[in-house]
């Protein structure tokens, strides 16, 4: 009878919000699902007054099976709870007409699942996809007309049944298999015609004997309003309040709609959305005016017009994934990579022709990184993976008479050992001899002769990077022998630092539990910005602490790349999903050293028969700062609180879920401890 957004995720959790509040509510029941397993697919129907959410995917039975199964969930209490309905094993299949029909495929069974949560199998007369079925698909607008999808891993055959889902009759197939488990679909406009979605989309007859594909992936790039993006995850229809229908079909590159069964297509996403996702940002050190976004399945983008208020607009110069984004000569000229080449931009800020060359290793991150030579802006360095000798190589890219040629360096990161990548590389800026080279196997390696000779080191105990990007890296403007480098840190800190080369580390703490995915530091050495996905964090070296300046009022979304640009003095931030963000610090606060040193915190979790608390003992009276996280990292709530001589018990605020961090800090900035109460 009330209105209340429900959100479902992978992982799988669920959440609620009802209106006028501000904190989603994680649903209970799905627990043990947490421990291993995920969604596959998620619907919805009303019947007798009463909302129904039904899960499908996968989880471990602990049980005498011990395996991993098929499973079936389900909320009855507007997705506050859910409840565990069915273990089965074999093809999976969910579908609802949104009222009275829910029907599940379990192994070789078709049964619909009745308001009291049983399986009632249906009489059907083939039993095909049972047998060879790698995925399988079921659509259709009503419980009367019904199609299945089966894809084998080389073709997909279809089924329609117009009786109730009793008998089902082949009528076609197509040689592509399915994008998502939600690529199939009908429209409910007076076409009905069947969607089918792969790399690209296709329409069927009514009966899906005769499929068309409604255009090339290709042709996207000459007509991105007419013509569909690539990657086609979902269609969705809808009966709008005119009696027409109107279907969204989604694709990695935005939502188009078509009123006509896919016949003509319109792309309701080329502007006014703000939600790009940006692996990196690169602004132009002499024409600030003039910025370079890599983009996922956006491709390389570009500004040459800063607006002064609002955002910025973009253009697509080229699509497709592009990242490390980083020139030789202040931007004039820019290097990029895709998954799969190296790109060069000869005159980046104008326009003009650019240059690939193709990757020559193997097993290399899918995003491998760059680092541009400062005395050549015609050479970079690719940290790649297996070479054809099978060892891991950094490799040279150099640009001459409009062409790339790739050469490798000669030594082994890999040291002997196959299947390693480079998961970072920098060269100082003010020391060019100087770099640094991070591997996955926690190795970093130092060079002082230009990439010459080099010394193992080894990289902080546990701190892996991003499965695809790799870690972060980078070195302070003004000593080269002082380096940095983030990963990830869930239980333990997410950045350290060494001041001799990467010969020893200490941690920078007190950043809540993330990943790091991009560092970078201010021309005077002070500040460190981090991206993660936690949000974007400042660390000041006088006071010896992290801020999170997406409090600042940047969005919630994971950070992966942070420029700092000398000409503007500002941290240049690229989301995942709401664009480019710019923090600008400000005048630097002098840290008395007295009030460093005599102001101390001593913080410890308690249970009291009132509730969770926690307990802050000072050196000497003052005042902290609380800030309140969630186990993902995120920050819920920040209070201040006054501290006189003795320990201050503190509660955890009520509207605040179990399991949440509090971060102490005293007035100066420093960490005091964090804990769970």
């Amino acid at each position: 009878g009330g209105t209340r957004l429900i959100a479902v995720g992978q992982s799988p959790r669920s959440y609620w919000l009802d209106p006028g509040e501000t904190i989603w509510q994680q649903a209970s029941g799905q627990e043990e699902w947490q421990r291993w397993g995920s969604v596959r697919r998620a619907v919805a129907c009303t019947r007798g007054g009463r909302l129904e959410i039904y899960l499908m995917g996968s989880e471990w039975d602990y049980g005498v099976a011990w395996k991993g199964r098929g499973v079936l969930y389900r909320s009855i209490d507007s997705g506050a709870s859910y409840q565990r309905l069915h273990w089965f094993d074999g093809a999976q299949a969910l579908w609802t007409d949104g009222a009275e029909n829910v029907l599940l495929i379990h192994g070789d069974t078709l049964s619909a699942v009745r308001t009291d949560g049983t399986l009632e199998p249906i009489t059907v007369s083939s039993m095909a996809w049972a047998e060879g079925t790698r995925s399988l698909l079921l659509a259709g607008t009503s419980i009367d007309e019904l199609m299945l999808a089966l894809y084998d891993g080389k073709k997909t055959l279809f089924k329609l049944s117009d009786d109730g889902a009793q008998r089902w009759e082949e009528t076609g197939e197509i040689e592509i298999g399915p994008f998502h488990a939600e690529s199939f679909g009908r429209t409910t406009d007076a076409s009905a015609t069947w969607l089918y979605g792969g790399v690209e989309a296709w329409r069927g007859d009514a009966i899906g004997s005769t499929w068309t594909k409604i255009n090339n992936w290709g042709a996207y790039y000459a007509d991105p309003v007419n013509k569909l993006h690539a990657d086609i995850p979902a269609f969705a229809s809808f009966v709008m309040k005119n009696g027409k229908g109107l279907t969204f079909i989604c694709t990695d590159g935005g939502i188009y709609t078509t009123i006509d069964g896919g016949k003509t297509v319109r792309n309701i996403s080329m502007s006014g959305l703000n939600t790009a996702q940006y692996y990196g940002s690169y602004t132009s050190r002499d024409n600030v005016d003039v910025v370079g976004a890599g983009a996922q399945d956006q491709g390389f983008q570009r500004s040459r017009v800063d607006p002064g208020q609002g955002a910025r607009e973009f253009d697509q110069l080229i699509s497709g994934d592009y990242a490390r984004l980083v020139s030789g000569d202040n931007g004039h000229s820019l290097w990029c990579v895709y998954p799969g080449f190296t790109l060069y931009w000869p005159d980046f800020e104008n326009g003009g022709a650019r240059v690939g060359q193709d990757f020559v290793h193997r097993q290399a991150m899918w995003l491998p990184p760059l680092a541009v030579d400062p005395r050549s802006p015609y050479d970079v360095y690719l940290g790649g993976g297996r070479g054809a000798d099978s060892g891991t190589r950094v490799y040279k890219y150099h640009y001459e008479g409009s062409t790339l040629s790739v050469d490798s360096l000669p030594h082994d990161f890999g040291n002997g050992t196959s299947n390693i990548q480079v998961t970072a590389i920098t060269i100082a800026q003010n020391a060019p001899d100087t770099w640094y080279v991070v591997t996955s196997e926690g190795a970093v390696w130092a060079s002082a002769t230009g990439g010459a000779t080099w010394i193992r080191r080894s990289r902080p105990d546990g701190l892996d990077g991003h499965y695809f990007g790799g870690n972060a890296l980078a070195t302070d403007p003004r000593n080269a022998q002082t380096v940095f480098i983030g990963g990830q840190g869930y239980n333990k800190p997410a950045v350290w630092m060494s001041q001799d080369g990467a010969e020893s580390w200490v941690p920078l703490e007190g950043l809540p539990p993330c990943l790091v995915l991009g560092l970078d530091v201010s021309t005077d050495g002070r500040l460190i910005a981090a991206a993660t996905d936690a949000g974007a964090y400042i660390y000041d070296t006088e006071a010896q602490a992290w801020t999170d300046v997406t409090q600042l009022g940047a969005p919630d979304q994971n950070y992966w790349h942070v420029d700092w640009v000398p000409p503007l003095g500002e941290f240049r931030f690229s989301t995942y999903g709401r664009g480019l963000w710019s923090f600008t610090p400000g005048a630097p606060v002098s840290v008395r050293e007295d009030r460093r040193v005599s102001f101390r915190l001593h913080v410890e979790g308690r249970l009291t028969p009132t509730g969770a608390a926690v307990q802050i003992t000072p050196s000497t009276p003052g005042s902290a700062l609380l800030r309140w996280y969630d186990a993902g990292g995120r920050q819920l709530f920040s209070e201040s609180v006054t501290l006189g001589t003795q320990p201050l018990l503190h509660r955890r605020p009520s509207h605040l879920p179990p399991g949440s961090m509090v971060v102490v800090s005293d007035d100066a900035g420093r960490v005091g401890g964090a804990v769970t109460p």
